[in-house]
C-alpha cells in the first residue's frame, strides 16, 4: 500500500530497492534527471509493517514531494532530512510521539496541507 503513492513511477529491484523515475527535465540547457532510488525497512517483528523509507540522491520533483505528503498524512510517520524540520501531517504520529518520545514530539512541525509541507522544503 506504501507503494500506491510512488506509482506509476516506482519500479522493483528486489525485494527493499525500488527504483523511481520521474523522467528527465531541461533546465538552463541541462539536463535534470529526475530519478532516485528507495531503500525499505521493515519491522523486526512484523515484516508486513514497513518501519522507514530511506530516498537515496532524492530527485527535486513536485510528485516526489506528493508521494511523501500522502505518507506522512495517511500514515503515522516523519519526514526527517538534515536540512528541513521534522515534519509529519498526521495528528495520530503527533500523539503517539507525545507518549513515547517527547523531545521528537517537541522537535516536529505538524504540517496541515501540501502546500505549507512544500513551503518548509525550501
Amino acid at each position: 500500500m506504501v507503494l500506491n503513492a510512488f506509482s506509476p513511477y516506482c519500479t522493483k529491484v528486489n525485494d527493499e530497492e525500488y527504483s523511481l523515475d520521474y523522467g528527465d527535465e531541461i533546465y538552463d540547457d541541462k539536463i535534470i534527471s529526475n530519478s532516485c532510488t528507495l531503500i525499505f525497512s521493515f519491522d523486526e517483528e512484523d515484516e508486513s509493517i514497513v518501519s522507514s523509507i530511506d530516498i537515496l540522491r532524492p530527485c527535486d520533483h513536485i510528485e516526489l514531494e506528493k508521494a511523501i505528503y500522502l505518507l506522512i498524512h495517511q500514515y503515522p510517520m516523519i519526514f526527517t532530512c538534515s536540512d528541513f524540520p521534522l515534519m509529519t501531517a498526521n495528528k495520530k504520529c503527533m500523539d503517539l510521539l507525545k507518549e513515547e518520545d517527547l523531545e521528537t514530539f517537541e522537535e516536529t512541525t505538524l504540517v496541515t496541507s501540501f502546500d505549507e509541507f512544500s513551503s518548509l522544503l525550501v
